[in-house]
């Protein structure tokens, strides 16, 4: 029996663990703000 509580155990810590990063990651990704996009279509214009 105590072997079956070693893998459950190992098994819920690698789901939460999961978890966690999976929500860690969502949140840098809302934060981040995309970079601004440089307009060259006047500058082949003006050359």
């Amino acid at each position: 029996m105590n072997l079956i509580n070693f893998i459950v155990w190992l098994t819920a810590g690698a789901v939460i663990g999961w978890v966690a990063s999976r929500m860690v990651t969502g949140e840098h990704r809302r934060t981040h703000k995309p970079l601004p996009v440089e307009d060259r279509s006047s500058e082949k214009s003006q050359a």
